[in-house]
């Protein structure tokens, strides 16, 4: 229930004169299979973001905060929010990961999430396996 079914990235699209493009992501891993809830500058209504998924977003150029936090809002996703300072006429890669928290025993006691800036030559190999979260 938790992963994406839109198509598989292949590249990034052109962007749109005066715009600036955010490509958000989400390494896949067997952690944390629900998805993440995405907010951009303050919005209150949140985007979701599947295990194993992507997004892009077609933005203003200049300052925009992004919140990620996982479905039941307990716990947020790196430094929260982060502040984008996204140029014109360019791309912006931000991968979103879960990882193992803290452990008893065999037991996870809990997840941690990161979020951060990726270049691009690191994030379209990371993308290329990823679905477009619908």
């Amino acid at each position: 229930a938790g992963c994406a079914t839109g198509p598989v990235f292949e590249k990034t699209e052109p962007i749109p004169a005066g715009s600036a493009q955010l490509y958000l992501y989400r390494a896949p891993s067997p952690l944390g299979a629900l998805p993440n809830q995405v907010f951009i500058d303050g919005a209150q209504e949140s985007i979701s973001l599947p295990n194993g998924a992507w997004r892009r977003f077609v933005l203003p150029p200049g300052p925009h905060t992004l919140i990620v936090r996982n479905i039941f809002a307990m716990t947020y996703c790196g430094a929260s929010p982060i502040t984008l300072n996204l140029a014109e006429a360019q791309n912006t890669y931000v991968r979103s990961q879960m990882l193992l928290g803290s452990m008893v025993g065999a037991i996870v006691t809990s997840l941690k999430c990161t979020m951060n800036v990726q270049p691009e030559a690191t994030a379209l190999p990371e993308l290329a396996n990823l679905r477009q979260a619908q």
